[in-house]
């Protein structure tokens, strides 16, 4: 079990309820280092002077974004101090909305939403019951790790979870980023969209995400694991080798 990576208040008109922020996802990707081929010496990656070559010290590295023709500008540290520090100790709802009205581009990382105490669980558990019964999701812009963000707070099995939002200039215009997408009267008649319904039909099922593995990651890890297992099995034959090696000699010695 995991701590939250947030503590505040969650604000819905005249309710204050204390909340905490839970992580949703669980990655199980295998980590690898860079090595030098033939040894077991980590390789690391240096911070690298382009024009001289010279590595440059952490202490010596300051932010700077492209202002073109080769040319970048700073932002001293004075300069973002002045700027909130990007924390909200507070959550705040200010207005619900359909989620059908959310496109699912919009959607980015989701965090569970507990109560801090169970003094606070019936205030919980009441938001989270009137909201799973509207059908509705609340919209609070809040600020977590130095980044504002607008969430989408729903309700779905008398959990509350918090969806960060990608901003609306932050997703493309498909008719922008897209080739060749239809445009105008439609190309197709009534009998073969019949026959496209027919097929979705055809496959609906109930949802059911155990089905459904990282074949990719599931292969890296029977490699990494018949590797491991290997690795045992030599450290085994030599630990019975040398101890033959040792009964031979003390053989001898008797002898």
């Amino acid at each position: 079990m995991t701590g939250p990576v947030w503590t505040g208040a969650l604000t819905i008109g005249l309710i204050t309820l204390p909340i905490a922020l839970y992580k949703v996802v669980e990655t199980h990707d295998i980590s690898f280092h860079r090595i030098e081929r033939g040894t077991s010496d980590r390789v690391r990656i240096q911070w690298v002077n382009e024009r001289t070559g010279a590595e440059v010290s952490f202490q010596d590295l300051e932010r700077g974004f492209d202002a073109g023709d080769g040319e970048y500008l700073t932002i001293e540290p004075g300069e973002f101090e002045e700027i909130p520090n990007g924390r909200s100790k507070n959550i705040e709802v200010l207005e619900f909305v359909n989620l059908s009205e959310i496109p699912p581009a919009h959607f980015r990382t989701p965090y569970y939403i507990g109560p801090r105490g169970k003094a606070h669980a019936k205030t919980y558990q009441l938001l989270a019951s009137a909201m799973e019964r509207s059908l509705r999701v609340g919209v609070a812009p809040f600020s977590i790790r130095d980044r504002t963000h607008l969430g989408a707070i729903y309700s779905g099995g008398g959990v509350l979870t918090l969806h960060t939002l990608y901003f609306a200039d932050e997703i493309r215009d498909p008719h922008r980023e897209v080739d060749h997408l239809p445009t105008g009267e439609r190309e197709f008649g009534d009998a073969e969209l019949r026959m496209a319904e027919r097929l979705i039909d055809l496959l609906t099922t109930t949802w059911d995400p155990q089905k459904y593995t990282d074949a990719r990651h599931e292969q890296i890890r029977r490699i990494v694991e018949g590797k491991l297992a290997d690795r045992e099995m030599d450290a085994l034959r030599q630990s019975l080798a040398s101890l033959g090696e040792d009964a031979e000699e003390n053989g001898h010695e008797e002898a």
